[in-house]
């Protein structure tokens, strides 16, 4: 059951994305938001993150190493938590693992700083993702 479950998202997610594929993601750019003390998924953000893996699949020499970050404290279970969630999607949508890196940034590298409002601090709270080639 747990696998119709899985090959039933995958497909809608296929189709969902599919009339956007004309579009140009610049994933170096793209930040997954999380809400507070959470590793949550949004599901908004699995179309997204399908078509990096479909990037990964279709380019085998591209390697993504995803973090994940926190705000304003020291968290870096919480970070790296972050990032394995969206690393589990990747191998989900059938990204090789050895193109998949992650890592927890704690809060080292915030968008904003400092941080003055609820809205700075839930933009800090995000995986990023930085692409190479060998």
């Amino acid at each position: 059951m747990k696998y119709i479950c899985l090959v039933i998202l995958s497909l809608v997610i296929h189709w969902g994305t599919a009339q956007n594929y004309s579009k140009n993601i610049d994933f170096s750019k793209l930040n997954i938001q999380f809400e507070d003390a959470s590793a949550e998924l949004k599901p908004e953000y699995l179309p997204l993150i399908y078509r990096l893996a479909d990037s990964l699949r279709k380019t085998p020499d591209l390697h993504v190493t995803i973090r994940g970050h926190v705000c304003c404290v020291k968290r870096n279970g919480l970070a790296k938590r972050r990032a394995k969630v969206v690393r589990d999607y990747l191998l989900l949508f059938g990204t090789h693992k050895e193109q998949i890196t992650t890592v927890g940034m704690k809060n080292s590298m915030p968008v904003v700083f400092p941080e003055k409002t609820k809205a700075d601090e839930l933009a800090n709270m995000r995986v990023d993702f930085v692409l190479t080639r060998p």
